[in-house]
């Protein structure tokens, strides 16, 4: 199908408005057009839905991810490398939630900065 452009040029919002509830009453899908304004206004006032993303995916996963990883290297260290001390038990969980915390937030910071750029699709290969 071809594409085809037009502009429309409104005195106030309340007729731009107007134009995309007649624009959607039409059939025209609202992926199709867009409405630029040059003052901000809520989301929501010329009808578009709001859009759908999983953003909140990402750093859910990233925590989970950085959370293993982290628990994963601290238990590999103390195992390669057991240091006894006073009978205790050579896997010392005080220690490890400390990691594991800085983990998971580094987990959750680079997979929500992924995520934003998933979502927003910036690569865009052509």
């Amino acid at each position: 199908m071809a594409n085809k452009s037009v502009l429309g040029v409104f005195e106030d919002a309340d007729t731009a408005a107007n134009a995309t509830d007649v624009l959607l009453e039409a059939g025209l899908p609202q992926e199709d057009f867009d409405v630029l304004t040059g003052c901000p206004y809520p989301e929501g006032a010329f009808g578009e839905k709001e859009p759908r993303h999983h953003i909140y995916v990402f750093p859910i996963v990233g925590a989970l991810m950085g959370l293993t990883v982290a628990f994963l290297l601290t238990a590999g260290t103390q195992i390669a490398y057991p240091m006894v001390t006073g009978g205790k038990p050579i896997l010392a969980f005080p220690a490890m939630t400390i990691i594991g915390y800085e983990g998971t937030l580094l987990g959750a910071v680079i997979f929500t900065i992924l995520g934003i750029i998933f979502e927003s699709r910036l690569p865009r290969p052509r």
